[in-house]
């Protein structure tokens, strides 16, 4: 677990999440019934950019039979870093939302360098 999320932190930080692209790539596969997801849940070059409309179309693409499942990696739980600074998007769920309607978990973690969290959180889905 300290190990992947290590590798996680590791990474450097870029805009631009296509979230709907991404989740369409496991959708469209029908062997796929897992989706794993990491993003800080705020949509940057994608055709949907409302994060409420990416939970919903998500939700209306798992239904039935296929049921996807699509645990999530949250990366600063609401906080972004923008044009050379952090912000703060409080109301931003998008992340645990996608998780929780999908059937799926999601573990957020903080960024050491975001000045406004500093901890890591699990919401862990349905048993």
């Amino acid at each position: 677990k300290n190990k992947a999320v290590d590798r996680i932190l590791s990474q450097k930080l870029a805009l631009g999440t296509p979230l709907i692209e991404g989740l369409e790539v496991g959708w469209k596969n029908p062997e796929v019934d897992t989706i794993f997801c990491l993003s800080d849940g705020q949509p940057f070059h994608s055709r949907v950019m409302d994060p409420n409309e990416v939970v919903r179309q998500a939700v209306a693409q798992c239904p039935g039979a296929r049921k996807i499942t699509v645990n999530t990696i949250d990366m600063n739980e609401g906080a972004y870093f923008h044009n050379g600074r952090w912000r703060k998007n409080p109301g931003m769920t998008t992340m645990t939302d996608l998780a929780k309607k999908t059937g799926g978990a999601c573990v957020k973690i903080v960024e050491p360098t975001c000045p406004f969290k500093r901890k890591v959180k699990v919401y862990v889905g349905p048993k």
